[in-house]
C-alpha cells in the first residue's frame, strides 16, 4: 500500500534528516485533513518537531513533543494514509535522544499486515474446521438432538451434567454449531425451570465466547480493509438504538452468525452483552418450556403445542418489530418536517401580483 501523496514531500525531507522541512511539509495537509488522517499528520509534525528540537539542544521541548507524538500514534489504527503506523509505533524508542540516533521507521503499510491476516485466517480455519468436522465426519452422527438428549439423560444424576451442557455451548457455538440442539436437550433433560436457567446461561456464555473470539481474531482485519465504511456501519447500528439490538435476538437468524457479525461490525462489548442477555431471556425460556412440554406428550397430542409455540413466537416477533416500525415512521415524519422547514427558509416567497393582474 503506497503512502498517500499528501505525505510524500515531508517523508522525503524526513529521510534526509531535514526535520524542519518535514515539519513544514506535514503541517500544511494537517490543516485540511480530518479524522485519523489528521491525527497521523499531527503525530508526524510533532515527531519531526521533537527531532529538530533535540538536534538543536532543546531537550525539554523535544521530550514534550516526542511524548505527545507517541500518545497520538497510540490512538491510531495499524495503517493510516498508507503509513505502517503499527511498525512506526514499534520502532519508536523510549527517549527522543535514542530516536534521533536511530531514526524511527516510517514506511508504507502492507496491503494487509501479516499479524492481522494470520489472526483472521485462524478464525476462518476454526469455523470451517468445526463445520466440516460436525457435518462430514463420524462425530456428525453424535450431534443429533436424539443422541445429545440420550447422553445427557444418562448423565442427569451427576453433579457435573449442567456444567457439561454449558461447556457444549461455549465450545460449539464459536465453531458455528446452532444452539437449537443444546436448547432442546436442556428442556428435555432438565425440565422447563432448570432447563431454562441452564440454557439461558449457556447461550449467553456461548454468544460471548463467539463474540470475543471474533473480536480478537477478525475485528482488526475488517477494520483495516473497510476503514471508514465500517465507521458508517457502526453509526447506522447506533441509530437503531438499544432496543433495536435487542430485537435482533428475536429474528430467525443463525446464532453464531449474529454474534460474529456483531464482533466484526464493532458493536461495543457492553452493548452486545446487555442486549444479548435481554433479548435471549424470553426466547430461550419460551423455547425451553415448549421443548420440555413436547417431550412429555405423545405424538397425537403435539399438534396443539406446536400451534401454541408458533403463536407465542409470532407474538414475540411482533412485540419486537412493531415498536421498531413505529419508531421508524416517527423518524421519517420528523425528517420530512425538518426538510420542509429548510426548504421554506431557502425558497424566497413569490412576488405579490399587481392589482387586477391575472
Amino acid at each position: 500500500m503506497p503512502i498517500h501523496p499528501v505525505l510524500r514531500p515531508g517523508l522525503e525531507a524526513y529521510r534526509r534528516g531535514d526535520y524542519v522541512q518535514a515539519l513544514v511539509a506535514w503541517e500544511e495537509p494537517w490543516k485540511a485533513l480530518t479524522g485519523d488522517d489528521r491525527e497521523l499528520a499531527l503525530a508526524l509534525v510533532r515527531l519531526a518537531g521533537a527531532l529538530h528540537h533535540q538536534q538543536h539542544g532543546r531537550p525539554d521541548s523535544s521530550a514534550h513533543l516526542y511524548a505527545s507524538s507517541r500518545e497520538v500514534l497510540d490512538r491510531l489504527p495499524p495503517a493510516v494514509l498508507g503509513v505502517d503506523v503499527a511498525r512506526l509505533r514499534r520502532s519508536l524508542p523510549d527517549t527522543v535522544e535514542a530516536a534521533l540516533a536511530g531514526k524511527p521507521d516510517l514506511r508504507p503499510a502492507p496491503l494487509v499486515p501479516r499479524p492481522l491476516l494470520l489472526r483472521f485466517l485462524t478464525l476462518v480455519a476454526l469455523v470451517v474446521t468445526g463445520f466440516v468436522v460436525l457435518r462430514w465426519t463420524p462425530l456428525a452422527e453424535s450431534m443429533t438432538v436424539e443422541k445429545i438428549s440420550a447422553l445427557f439423560d444418562r448423565l442427569r444424576g451427576t453433579w457435573w451434567a449442567p456444567l457439561a451442557l454449558l461447556a457444549c455451548y461455549v465450545v460449539l457455538c464459536p465453531l458455528g454449531v446452532p444452539a437449537t440442539p443444546m436448547m432442546i436437550t436442556g428442556g428435555v433433560v432438565f425440565g422447563a425451570v432448570q432447563g431454562s436457567i441452564y440454557n439461558l446461561l449457556g447461550t449467553f456464555l456461548g454468544g460471548a465466547a463467539t463474540y470475543f473470539l471474533g473480536r480478537l481474531l477478525g475485528r482488526d482485519f475488517v477494520l483495516h480493509l473497510a476503514g471508514k465504511k465500517l465507521k458508517r456501519v457502526e453509526r447506522a447500528i447506533a441509530r437503531r438504538g438499544f432496543w433495536g439490538m435487542v430485537g435482533v435476538r428475536f429474528l430467525p437468524l443463525p446464532y453464531p452468525l449474529v454474534n460474529y457479525c456483531a464482533a466484526l461490525a464493532g458493536i461495543r462489548p457492553s452493548l452486545f452483552l446487555t442486549t444479548t442477555a435481554i433479548g435471549l431471556a424470553p426466547t430461550v425460556t419460551l423455547f425451553t418450556y415448549f421443548a420440555s412440554t413436547l417431550s412429555k406428550l405423545g405424538a397425537e397430542n403435539r399438534s396443539g403445542v406446536y400451534l401454541q409455540l408458533a403463536a407465542a413466537s409470532i407474538g414475540l416477533l411482533l412485540l419486537t418489530l412493531v415498536p421498531q416500525v413505529m419508531a421508524g415512521r416517527k423518524r421519517r415524519t420528523r425528517y420530512r418536517t425538518i426538510r420542509e422547514k429548510r426548504r421554506a427558509r431557502i425558497t424566497p416567497p413569490a412576488p405579490p401580483r399587481p392589482p387586477g393582474g391575472r
